[in-house]
């Protein structure tokens, strides 16, 4: 059991660090139609809570990148985002979300290089 744990405990230190980022910015002026609306999963009926985000409002987002941490009593999961574009809403962190319920909305745009 002591050997699971070291290399459970050695995976988690090796695995890549995202910076977490503190948003006061919850929304930001977007078109309605270019947006795709981001879900809580339904993983076994569990309620979920946004522990942290790892983007802030406007920022550019790639496809499969991790964009913020669901937790509930039992699991965390990090969650990445299943669109490319920009950031434009969010919901606030500390709120009891449940299947179906948005965590954020993302506008599909070209990045601009």
């Amino acid at each position: 059991m002591n050997s699971l744990k070291r290399v459970l405990n050695c995976l988690r230190f090796n695995k890549k660090r995202n910076k977490i980022v503190k948003n006061d910015v919850f929304e930001i002026p977007f078109n309605e139609c270019s947006t795709t609306a981001i879900q809580i999963p339904d993983i076994q009926n569990k309620t979920f809570t946004i522990s942290k985000w790892f983007v802030k409002v406007g920022d550019y987002i790639d496809k499969n990148q991790l964009i913020c941490e669901l937790e509930s009593n039992s699991i965390t999961l990090e969650f990445e985002s299943l669109h490319a574009g920009k950031l434009v809403f969010i919901t606030q962190s500390k709120e009891k979300l449940k299947a179906g319920d948005l965590i954020c909305k993302i506008e599909k745009m070209t990045k601009i290089k």
